[in-house]
């Protein structure tokens, strides 16, 4: 009975003591031989304080290790001692820092290009580093010769020797056989176009395997619509072959665009509805094509029609090709006729070049003589037209999908018409980007330029442009001219990633050489807002147009609604 007592006891207090000492916070005070070293340990700034024994012995062998690997390869340490109940010290003594290692190294098995990379001190046999940081350099180098197409290269330090003061030691390598991409494997989305990992990826088999630079190549995915990397790529090796493996899977990219304006007749005093419709079909046979439907009407039987056809990476090149037809209106006056066929050069995955051919045709519909301030005849022209697009999409905004959009198009040709031969250049580009100055505050900065440059100009040869791509505020389509520069300006704050509010300050001049050869000014002002919804992006919008004779009036107001949808 005795014993058992006495046993108790011994527990009780065991585990008293054992929770005195878990309830309290313990102390950790590290010293130098000498207060220079003192200084030093003081500078590392440490964890003083712990929780518990463990914790605080941790502490130690962490600032141990890390003193070591700034240079002080001899440093010794004491044994912790405590001082009373809550307070533990030691003593290191750090000794005389090493500030550089001499590595030698075979030069049949690295080059000095690539320790020219981590060293700027390279002999026949050797080189020197800074001790700090070593492990970061020669994981360069592992990096570098993996990079070389040997994935199972790797170094490590052997031999080291301090004699009087410096470190040497010997860089030792394994060997290893050059890697080669035998096979491509796609996951996920197995209907995936090939010829998109040769020609946009440039990932091509029978090329040196590359881990970091096929990281960086998938990344290209982004400025495709068409397909999401669900994963980063992983590889297969076996003795003889390597075998890349993609995980992507389809997403949504057809796109549904369209608009609705609301204005009053000038005349009339009537309200006129206006309208805009774009079908966008990417990527449904599964080739990375593109068929493109648009339909424009202003309200006051003006209409034009567009459709484009892209298919890019002919016979798994890559070259592709763009056809395109386009139909123009204008009520009973006249109606244009283009037609263009283009082959594209995929550059790299955000720029594609263009050069084809360019036809146009002009019928007058009037038996009288063309209205007064107006040149209408019917003419035919033929164009050799080069130019090129950038695009950089921005997949994580969800909102704003295009962060940066450029295009420019040349046309060098011939107008014919019944009286006479024309020389003719056509220049037009349309361009944007949105500057983000942080998650919330954007602003929004685009423009379009047309310029032609003729003996003589006509009416129904003239560039159309006006309302909500372009100069917000007027009539869609309801200026022509000869030259034109128009900007678009917009504030945008984000109140939430699904919506945005923005301010519209748009600016053109132009040029009617038909009519005039001075320039008019033109401005619209207004704001709007843009909604992420499950049928699409939403966007509204109010804005007045003045020209320089006019000054705003809230009869002039036009109101623009127009839905993006993807499906």
């Amino acid at each position: 009975m005795k014993k058992l007592l006495s046993s108790l006891f011994i527990i009780l207090s065991f585990l008293l003591y054992t929770q005195k000492i878990i309830g309290q916070e313990l102390y950790l005070s590290i010293k130098g031989s000498s207060k220079e070293e003192t200084s030093e340990i003081d500078s590392i700034a440490y964890q003083p304080k712990h929780d518990n024994f463990n914790s605080l012995l941790k502490e130690t062998d962490s600032l141990f290790y890390f003193i070591q690997k700034q240079g002080y390869v001899n440093a010794t340490r004491n044994k912790l001692k405590k001082e009373n109940d809550s307070t533990f010290t030691t003593r290191f003594s750090l000794g005389k820092k090493i500030k550089t290692i001499k590595i030698f190294y075979d030069d049949q098995k690295i080059t000095k290009s690539i320790l020219e990379k981590i060293s700027s001190d390279i002999h026949s046999n050797y080189f020197v580093i800074p001790f700090k940081g070593i492990e970061k350099k020669l994981q360069f180098l592992n990096k570098e010769i993996a990079d070389q197409g040997k994935p199972f290269y790797s170094f490590q330090l052997s031999e080291l020797r301090i004699e009087k003061n410096e470190l040497s030691a010997f860089l030792k390598s394994n060997t290893s056989q050059n890697r080669t991409i035998d096979s491509i494997a796609i996951k996920g989305y197995e209907k995936f176009p090939r010829s998109f990992i040769k020609n946009f990826l440039r990932i091509k088999k029978g090329k040196v395997f590359n881990k970091s630079e096929i990281d960086k190549k998938i990344k290209r995915l982004s400025n495709l619509r068409f397909v999401n990397s669900i994963r980063d790529p992983e590889v297969l090796f076996t003795k003889d072959t390597t075998t890349l493996y993609f995980y992507l899977e389809k997403r949504n990219s057809n796109i549904f665009d369209g608009f609705l304006g609301f204005a009053t007749n000038e005349e009339t005093n009537n309200l006129e509805v206006n309208g805009f419709l774009n079908l966008q079909l990417i990527n449904n046979l599964n080739f990375g094509e593109s068929l493109n439907i648009e339909y424009k009407s202003d309200g006051n039987k003006q209409q034009r029609f567009r459709v484009q056809a892209i298919l890019p990476y002919l016979f798994n090149t890559p070259f592709g090709t763009e056809l395109e037809l386009e139909l123009f209106r204008k009520d009973s006056t006249f109606t244009t006729s283009d037609q263009s066929a283009k082959l594209t050069y995929q550059l790299n995955s955000q720029i594609i070049l263009k050069a084809g051919y360019k036809g146009s045709t002009s019928n007058y519909l009037l038996e009288d003589a063309p209205v007064t301030g107006t040149v209408n005849e019917d003419f035919n022209a033929n164009y050799f037209l080069v130019g090129g697009t950038f695009q950089d999409l921005n997949d994580y905004q969800q909102i704003i999908p295009i962060k940066s959009y450029l295009n420019i198009e040349t046309n060098f040709g011939k107008r014919e018409r019944e009286s006479n031969s024309t020389n003719q250049v056509r220049i037009q580009s349309r361009g944007f980007y949105n500057f983000f100055l942080n998650n919330r505050n954007i602003i929004y900065f685009g423009n379009e330029t047309g310029y032609l440059n003729s003996d003589d100009y006509l009416t129904n040869e003239l560039f159309r442009f006006g309302g909500i791509q372009n100069l917000r505020g007027f009539q869609e389509n309801g200026l022509f001219a000869s030259f034109y520069s128009a900007f678009q300006t917009e504030y945008r704050y984000l109140l939430s990633p699904t919506l945005y509010m923005h301010s519209i300050i748009d600016f053109a001049t132009l040029q009617n050489k038909v009519i005039e050869s001075n320039s008019n000014n033109l401005y619209g002002i207004g704001f709007g807002l843009a909604l992420k919804t499950q049928a699409g992006l939403l966007k509204l919008n109010f804005a007045n147009g003045k020209t320089e004779e006019q000054n705003f009036e809230f009869r002039n107001t036009k109101i623009h609604l127009s839905l993006s949808a993807f499906f």
